[in-house]
């Protein structure tokens, strides 16, 4: 089904915003136990939407007065590039790694792909 995205946190604390909603995934880590069943979650993405995908190096990073770029402020800035985001957490106070990925869907990435389920 053409936009539909599947993630599995793989234990990351997951942030990911989507029409104008935030939602955390989180999971045990890969390789901590055998036979761990991870939940996938779904998404579909419409022509034009873009989900963001952000660590948590993000919204804790903190500025001189100790205040976190936070999760009001990431969702804030939740439809501009991973570059952008990427910088402004890191211009508040990086503390930690930052890792920012963004997916939009586009008539570009429709055009000669076959249909998958």
């Amino acid at each position: 089904m053409r936009g539909r995205i599947s993630t599995i946190a793989g234990g990351l604390r997951l942030r990911c915003a989507h029409r104008s909603r935030t939602n955390s995934f989180v999971s045990l880590p890969l390789g901590i136990a055998r036979d761990i069943a991870y939940e996938a979650a779904g998404f579909r993405l419409k022509r034009g939407e873009q989900l963001t995908f952000v660590s948590d190096g993000v919204i804790e990073a903190a500025n001189t007065r100790g205040e976190l770029f936070g999760f009001e402020r990431t969702q804030q800035i939740s439809r501009k590039s991973a570059g952008d985001i990427a910088t402004a957490a890191h211009s508040w106070g990086q503390n930690d790694d930052i890792t920012v990925v963004t997916v939009k869907l586009t008539d570009q990435s429709l055009i000669n792909r076959p249909e998958q389920a």
